[in-house]
């Protein structure tokens, strides 16, 4: 289920009678799933494709982010403006952007539980996931309303 703040609703809802979903957000997605990979059980977005497992500190990593979903969040924080374009008038088209990259993960990883986060912050689209653990939960608070941005997210999982 998609879980969005008031501030959120409104921009979508503003711009709910576009109904065109620019190829360039299609792309974009693709692009993103392609550049995520599965380390130790993180799937991390390594878009110089240089990560490697012999070489992260994970004792260092727990210390500085307190748990790995903390870790994964970090790694995956894309500006989604700093790869396109992006403009207002177009915020309606984020609820896409989370339908692709959850279809992607799920054809790439598989049963893997995730949370796709997207927030609005000064015309800038941010986008942050993260693998869903049982014993370390959400990343982002339940109550969205806390939240000044414009923020939706989803927690899903593939299932035949």
């Amino acid at each position: 289920m998609i879980n969005m703040n008031m501030k959120m609703k409104d921009i979508i809802t503003k711009n709910a009678m576009n109904v065109e979903v620019n190829d360039k957000i299609l792309k974009l997605c693709n692009y993103i799933i392609l550049k995520t990979k599965n380390i130790r059980d993180y799937i991390i977005f390594d878009e110089k494709n240089d990560l490697e497992e012999k070489n992260i500190n994970y004792e260092r990593i727990l210390k500085f982010y307190g748990d790995w979903t903390g870790y994964e969040v970090s790694c995956n924080e894309i500006r989604i403006t700093d790869y396109i374009s992006f403009k207002q008038k177009e915020f309606y088209m984020i609820p896409h952007i989370l339908e692709y990259l959850k279809l992607g993960l799920s054809k790439k990883y598989g049963t893997r539980k995730f949370c796709i986060i997207i927030s609005i912050d000064n015309d800038h689209v941010i986008l942050r996931f993260h693998s869903y653990r049982e014993n370390e939960g959400l990343w982002i608070s339940e109550d969205l309303e806390g939240y000044e941005e414009p923020i939706i997210y989803e927690v899903f999982w593939y299932a035949d």
